[in-house]
């Protein structure tokens, strides 16, 4: 099965087909998206792509985890900062400052259930080794199931 790749800013998803599912992974655009309104276009925008009653998988960071474990956590907008050195594809490096959200798993499901999304249900996500295992304030990232209604 080959897979495509699509570089652009998952604010403004827009494809020309419609997906039987969708899975956004470590902090995959959703976390990094600036504001409230950014994360909020990110889901509508996976919405509108979905075929009625797909599965959408989403992880981020768990806000209850990372608050009492980051020094940079901003109680106030639920975030952290890091300074990251990135490259291009021309191999020039920059040093940026990365800004990460951390939810609850009440705000996700209040996220996901005003774009639209069933919540089925949230899990503690490790990456690379999916499971069933119930959430705690110690997990570091939460997986969210959702359907499109």
């Amino acid at each position: 099965m080959n897979a495509e790749f699509i570089v652009a800013d998952a604010r403004h998803l827009q494809l020309p087909q419609r997906f039987d599912g969708a899975i956004c992974l470590c902090e995959g655009a959703f976390g990094l998206a600036g504001d409230d309104d950014g994360h909020r276009q990110i889901l509508r925008g996976v919405y509108q792509v979905l075929r009625p009653n797909s599965l959408f998988v989403l992880t981020t960071i768990n806000a209850l985890s990372v608050s009492a474990q980051n020094e940079s956590f901003d109680a106030y907008t639920g975030t952290t900062s890091s300074r990251e050195t990135i490259t291009n594809s021309e191999g020039k490096s920059k040093e940026v400052e990365i800004y990460t959200t951390a939810f609850t798993y009440r705000e996700l499901k209040l996220l996901l259930e005003s774009s639209g999304f069933k919540v089925l249900n949230g899990y503690c996500y490790v990456a690379g080794n999916f499971s069933e295992k119930l959430l705690s304030v110690n997990d570091i990232e939460i997986m969210m199931i959702s359907q499109q209604l």
